[in-house]
């Protein structure tokens, strides 16, 4: 037997159900928590970043279809990432706002439940609209990545195909700034543990 299966199975063993729903609660009411999840999928980003920036600078041909397709492999995939950390981040302000909620439905008046929960634009424009208005165009293109791009190999619309070839230098970089802003503003607003 491998040892994570036996070390899960240990833990299994010692923590009774009352604990894992406590701490899945305690966690889901977590706004830093968040933050932290979004923190891990861009730093999984910016490790796939740096190999694509490695094709760019030496290995690229435009005429070999296994760089192409390494290429577009980890773009999507790194971009896929960088909007589910942005999906991370906005999700930690908006439970912030609303720290003792009892349901998850109940944060839908903060655009949670938009595009099954993947659409940061709306979450952005409504919760963080400086930020937003800032970022407009970068938050719905890598929403696009979110929803479909990064999953699927056509979208639900034929205009958004155009999105699927598009990649910037700063995408995973200016992903990191709004998260450390969102978490500034969190911060700031010195909300109290979540207990039950």
């Amino acid at each position: 037997m491998e040892k994570g299966i036996v070390a899960t199975n240990v833990c299994v063993n010692f923590i009774n159900m009352t604990d894992i729903e406590k701490q899945f609660e305690i966690r889901l009411h977590d706004p830093f928590d968040w933050i932290y999840s979004a923190k891990k999928h861009l730093i999984s980003a910016k490790c796939i970043e740096k190999r694509m920036l490695e094709i760019i600078e030496v290995d690229f041909d435009l005429n070999d279809e296994n760089s192409n397709l390494e290429f577009q492999a980890l773009m999507n995939s790194c971009l896929f990432l960088v909007g589910i950390g942005l999906e991370n981040a906005i999700k930690g302000y908006i439970v912030a706002q609303k720290p003792n909620f009892k349901n998850i439905k109940e944060l839908n008046d903060y655009k949670w439940g938009k595009l099954s929960g993947h659409g940061i634009s709306v979450m952005f424009e409504y919760n963080c609209p400086e930020i937003y208005s800032a970022n407009k165009d970068y938050f719905n293109r890598i929403q696009e990545y979110l929803i479909w791009i990064g999953k699927y190999s056509t979208p639900k619309k034929s205009e958004f195909l155009l999105l699927s070839n598009e990649y910037f230098v700063d995408d995973v970089s200016k992903a990191s700034t709004i998260t450390s802003k969102i978490e500034e503003i969190i911060l700031k607003m010195n909300i109290p543990f979540y207990n039950g």
